[in-house]
């Protein structure tokens, strides 16, 4: 008895389905109580999940006949109405719980024995292998959840990898086409639904901040194609609003009903001191000037991925040497801190303000440690994203 209960827990070991296992389990019952009709059924709610069945003919009605509450061996005689009519018109001599800690997972069925002989209830060797079998099944179920765990754990580490490879070069980006550039990303878990971009071109800079709808690999695989129109628009020559308008209308014609992103995206002229900025929906940038005047860039069009024929509206600014532009994720603005309000974007002006002396990676470095000083203890986690651009003095 011992070796065929070992062998079963083995086999819930090696094999990776209920199938399987109830198969192994089902023609070792026949065995052992000599006859030709066995079912195997595993309950999920009123439905049964799994069934295994030899020589019987078991329907959905029956299934939600069978006891929910069995945990003894229990002969069909002791049942009544149609569920008796049944067992006994299939032959069966007794029903018997699979059972852990008495939560019923299941039932056997044990036909008549071959023999003639009478099936014997209160079988030690039923019990002890139906036994097993529920811990059988409670360790299969186990590790099908670490499978499942392992197989998540595996795509959020490639959407992390796939994100961390899109963004551009923190090294490059230090001082490029007569502006300082400083940015950082924060996700709130694995991966984040955030996204930034630069790409330099003809002595001006054209710079982007997206939030997409979702997470992981989805949401990964959304910011892939994004960077690829980005950098092929942007190889184009193609201005703010153009880069929001063919992001739209992929987003429509590729992606799920319901999937969505905002953006915003900006080029900075150093050469004229110009900045051109469009908008799908993203917090507002703004622009902190030397002095501490800021101007906040509100004009914004519906976010991308909607309706397909949008158009996207393009404005122009002028600015000082030394001018500040920002760019943040809502993950920023709209933090929940220790007074009950948001974060937003005068206290973002005001830490800028503040450090507009330091190093643009300083001053990243003060607005996130500003944020996590001051963020509320039952604050919802959030993706957090800032990109800063300053224009040199010439």
């Amino acid at each position: 008895m011992l070796e065929t209960i070992f062998e079963l827990v083995r086999d819930a070991s090696v094999e990776m389905s209920r199938e399987r296992l109830l198969h192994i389990a089902g023609l070792r019952l026949m065995a052992h109580a000599a006859t030709s009709r066995v079912f195997i059924a595993l309950f999920e709610g009123d439905e049964i999940a799994h069934l295994w069945t030899r020589g019987v003919v078991l329907d959905a009605a029956v299934g939600r006949a069978l006891p929910r509450d069995l945990l003894v061996q229990r002969s069909s005689a002791e049942f009544s109405g149609e569920l008796r009519m049944w067992l006994q018109a299939e032959r069966i001599a007794l029903l018997a719980p699979i059972a852990l800690r008495e939560r019923v997972l299941g039932v056997v069925g044990i036909g008549a024995r071959s023999d003639g002989s009478q099936q014997q209830l209160d079988d030690a060797f039923l019990t002890a292998y139906l036994n097993a079998l529920a811990v059988a099944i409670e360790q299969l179920a186990l590790l099908e959840r670490f499978v499942e765990q392992e197989r998540i754990e595996r795509e959020l580490a490639l959407a992390r990898s796939v994100q961390q490879r899109l963004l551009p070069s923190l090294e490059r980006m230090c001082k490029t086409g007569g502006a300082e550039i400083a940015a950082r990303i924060e996700p709130a878990r694995h991966v984040s639904g955030d996204y930034f971009d630069v790409i330099e071109r003809n002595g001006s800079i054209l710079c982007t901040i997206a939030d997409v709808c979702g997470k992981g690999m989805a949401a990964a695989l959304i910011m892939a194609h994004l960077h690829a129109a980005f950098h092929l628009l942007g190889s184009q020559h193609a201005s703010p609003a153009e880069v929001l308008r063919q992001w739209n209308r992929l987003l429509v014609r590729h992606t799920e009903p319901g999937s969505f992103v905002t953006a915003a995206i900006i080029e900075l002229d150093a050469q004229t001191r110009t900045l051109r900025y469009a908008n799908a929906g993203h917090p507002y940038p703004f622009v902190l000037a030397p002095g501490g005047n800021a101007v906040l860039l509100d004009r914004s069009g519906l976010v991308l991925g909607v309706v397909e024929d949008v158009h996207y509206e393009e404005h122009v600014l002028e600015l000082l040497p030394g001018s500040i532009v920002c760019l943040y994720s809502d993950g920023i603005s709209e933090t929940q801190c220790l007074d009950a309000t948001e974060f937003g974007i005068e206290r973002l002006c005001k830490i800028i303000e503040e450090n507009a002396a330091a190093s643009l990676d300083g001053v990243v470095e003060s607005i996130f440690g500003a944020v996590a000083t001051l963020q509320a203890p039952e604050a919802t986690p959030d993706d957090r994203t800032v990109v800063l651009l300053r224009l040199v003095a010439s």
